[in-house]
């Protein structure tokens, strides 16, 4: 009985060291793994290896100049031009580049009608900046450009502020009477209620369509913008009587 468990015992611490001996060399393997690994990363990608791995070849692209290619998250300066004369505009992050050039679009067509028209200036409207504006000195405003959504309520706001200014309103990706129906609905509403009165309104609404693709109106070298009145939809909002 005490042989058998001698024999037990040495067995036992036997099968032990050969464990330990493999747990250290399977250790060792994976560390050596890991070593040659670093080293593979860092001989594919220096600059002067890419083109040797396959698993590399080919990922690196040069950043793309295309307006097309502009992120939303991404804060830039564009510096464009109309009818000859140049403009830097900023896009903020979270601000989309349709709406950024839809503003130069505004400012394009309508610079040699209003010929003081800028880009977002504050003019001390208490509710509104707008986004594009005559700024003509000691003058009633005689035109304001909006690009993108605009609540029917701002659009009311804007006809009974300023009486004699051409309102302007673009959208962009979408169809001409979706963009004015709102607009044309609520104030066949508050006409046919009595609730509201634009008798002292002697300026035009005109509400416009751009693709949803404004950028391909814009030269991406250099800047250039090429779009023209009869380029786009238009539509001009009708009172009720």
């Amino acid at each position: 009985m005490q042989g058998a468990l001698v024999l037990s015992l040495s067995l036992f611490l036997a099968i032990s060291s050969c464990g330990d001996g493999f747990a250290r060399f399977a250790s060792k393997i994976r560390n050596e793994s890991r070593k040659s690994d670093r080293q593979r990363h860092v001989l594919l990608t220096a600059p002067g290896n890419r083109v040797q791995s396959r698993r590399w070849n080919g990922g690196y692209k040069t950043a793309s100049k295309r307006l097309a290619d502009v992120p939303k998250k991404k804060k830039m300066k564009l510096d464009l031009v109309a009818n000859g004369v140049k403009k830097t505009l900023e896009k903020k992050r979270q601000e989309t580049l349709q709406h950024v050039l839809t503003k130069a679009v505004i400012w394009k067509l309508f610079m040699d009608e209003y010929p003081n028209l800028e880009i977002e200036v504050d003019i001390k409207d208490r509710d509104y900046l707008p986004d594009v504006v005559d700024v003509s000195e000691g003058k009633e405003i005689a035109f304001w450009g909006e690009a993108g959504r605009m609540k029917v309520h701002k659009a009311v706001d804007l006809m009974q502020r300023y009486p004699d200014a051409h309102i302007v309103h673009i959208r962009w990706g979408m169809n001409i009477t979706h963009i004015s129906q709102p607009l044309e609905d609520h104030l066949q509403s508050k006409f046919e209620s009595g609730e509201l009165d634009l008798s002292e309104r002697r300026g035009r609404f005109t509400f416009c369509s751009l693709p949803l693709d404004v950028w391909r109106f814009i030269d991406d070298e250099t800047g250039v913008i090429s779009v023209e009145k009869e380029d786009l939809e238009w539509k001009e909002l009708s009172f009720p009587q």
